[in-house]
């Protein structure tokens, strides 16, 4: 894996087909929005967009993503997407950061790349 100690706090399950890892949330930090860095390997949120960094609310939602960095997390890879970033689902303490981000506004639902529907009825809390 990659010198960030990934290796020794990692835990392999395969759920539902896809990769699922539990890490430590030290070996985890946002890079924007909607992804995180795990040591060099990139996780693209599935489902989900965010304002670019340099748009309004950019640095918000990375600075939203990485105050919800707490606890255990896991990452369910489930690809690839076009610039060869892992695609998936990312949870902290069991809860979907990326429904988290909905609600509290910073991100919206994408719904191109949640073909499944799940985030459907993931709303921005009033």
């Amino acid at each position: 894996m990659t010198p960030y100690g990934i290796g020794a706090s990692l835990l392999a399950l395969i759920l539902g087909g896809g990769m699922v890892y539990a890490l430590a949330a030290h070996d985890v930090r946002a890079v924007d929005g909607d992804t995180v860095a795990l040591g060099s390997e990139r996780v693209r949120l599935v489902g989900i967009a965010c304002p670019e960094l340099k748009q309004p609310g950019g640095l918000t939602a990375k600075l939203a993503l990485q105050s919800m960095l707490q606890g255990e997390i896991r990452v369910e890879r489930l690809g690839k997407d076009r610039y060869g970033r892992t695609v998936g689902r990312l949870y902290a303490n069991g809860q979907d950061l990326s429904c988290k981000l909905i609600q509290s506004g910073h991100c919206r639902r994408w719904a191109k790349f949640d073909p499944e529907g799940g985030y459907k009825d993931c709303h921005k809390a009033p």
